[in-house]
């Protein structure tokens, strides 16, 4: 009897990158708005194989304040009428085509009372983003936390140069 072990393919997936963002903005009113503080990115990728569709939603933005690709998301894994959704290919079926991203923003009417939307008040904030497929294979949904602090009023955010970390160049010349 001979056997010949044949590699299973991966399932689709979900891998997140970066799992935590933070926000900071100034508290604002419907008198003297408050700009909205630059939107950041989450990467989708599938590390496993085939044709991934995801569906993102927030949990926890209350009153809501976080946006996905500009729009208010509401929703559970059971249930999502609101969700931003989208697909991205899986490894090794088209390199370089592995990852899509969602952009998260604040709401401006949350920071400034307006449009119908309770101003959040200076302190800070937490709600969680989560993106899932029915292709994915275990830990589905996954998460990624998001922040903002809203400072008080007259106060600015620190300005902060992006990325941060440390870079080791080496320009040495071989002779």
């Amino acid at each position: 009897v001979s056997m010949v072990a044949v590699p299973l393919a991966s399932p689709a997936l979900i891998q997140l990158s970066p799992v935590v963002l933070a926000f900071t903005a100034p508290s604002g009113s419907a008198s003297a708005p408050a700009p909205s503080p630059q939107a950041q990115s989450i990467n989708i990728e599938n590390t496993g194989t085939g044709v991934m569709s995801w569906t993102a939603w927030v949990t926890g933005a209350t009153p809501p304040w976080l946006l996905i690709n500009g729009k208010q998301t509401v929703g559970t894994i059971e249930s999502c009428t609101t969700c931003v959704s989208g697909s991205v290919t899986g490894i090794p079926s088209n390199p370089g085509q592995e990852n899509d991203f969602i952009s998260l923003s604040i709401d401006p009417n949350a920071l400034n009372g307006t449009g119908g939307v309770t101003a959040l008040t200076p302190g800070s904030y937490q709600a969680t983003v989560y993106v899932s497929s029915p292709q994915a294979g275990l830990g589905v949904p996954q998460p990624a936390v998001v922040s903002i602090t809203v400072l008080p009023p007259g106060k600015s955010p620190i300005p902060s140069a992006l990325p941060t970390g440390i870079y080791l160049l080496n320009n040495q010349s071989q002779t």
